[in-house]
C-alpha cells in the first residue's frame, strides 16, 4: 500500500474535475470537510518545493500555527481573524524588525522597506498569508486556530485592506 500522498495523487491524476466535484458533492458536510483538508495535504506534498512567495522556510510559521496542521473551518462566515489572532500577526512581524523596518519585506510596487506601523493587509498577504497558506490550500484563520468552534463571529467589522493593520487592530 502506498502513502497518503501517492493514493491521493493517484487518485486525483485518474479522475477528472467533473467526477471529483460530483462525488465530493455526494458527501455529507462532515465527511466532505474531512476530505478536502486531506486532499489540501496531498496536494501540498506533492507542490514543488520551490515556494512563489518571499518566505524561505515553513518553519518560520511556527510562532503563527504552534506547528498544528490547518483546521478544517466548512462554513467561510466562521474564517473571519479573531483580535487575538491579529494581534499574533503584529507580533509575528514585529519579532522580524531592526531599527523599524521589517527585515528584508519590501513593497511589491515601490521596493520600499516595510514597517509594521505602516504594513496593510495587502502587503501582509504577499509576505505570510499567501505562502504560509498554499501548500496547504487553507485560509489563514485555518491555519492559526486552534479550535473551530471559537471561531464562530458575534460580530462584524468591515475594513479597507490599504489601512495599516495596526490602525484596525
Amino acid at each position: 500500500m502506498g502513502s497518503a500522498a501517492s493514493i491521493c495523487s493517484e487518485y486525483i491524476e485518474k479522475s477528472s474535475l467533473d467526477e471529483l466535484t460530483q462525488r465530493l458533492g455526494e458527501l455529507n458536510s462532515e465527511d466532505r470537510n474531512r476530505l478536502t483538508a486531506a486532499l489540501g495535504r496531498c496536494s501540498s506534498v506533492q507542490s514543488s518545493e520551490e515556494d512563489t512567495q518571499p518566505l524561505a522556510s515553513h518553519d518560520e510559521y511556527q510562532a503563527l500555527t504552534g506547528g498544528r496542521l490547518p483546521l478544517s473551518i466548512a462554513l467561510v462566515e466562521e474564517r473571519g481573524v479573531l483580535p487575538g489572532q491579529l494581534r499574533s500577526l503584529v507580533d509575528f512581524m514585529e519579532s522580524r524588525t531592526h531599527g523599524g523596518e521589517i527585515v528584508g519585506w519590501t513593497d511589491s510596487r515601490t521596493g520600499s522597506a516595510l514597517k509594521v506601523q505602516t504594513i496593510n493587509l495587502y502587503q501582509v498577504t504577499h509576505w505570510v498569508i499567501k505562502p504560509m497558506t498554499s501548500r496547504a490550500r487553507c485560509s489563514f484563520v485555518e491555519a492559526v486556530a486552534t479550535d473551530a468552534s471559537h471561531q464562530r463571529p458575534q460580530w462584524f467589522v468591515s475594513h479597507w485592506w490599504g489601512e495599516a493593520i495596526l490602525d484596525f487592530l
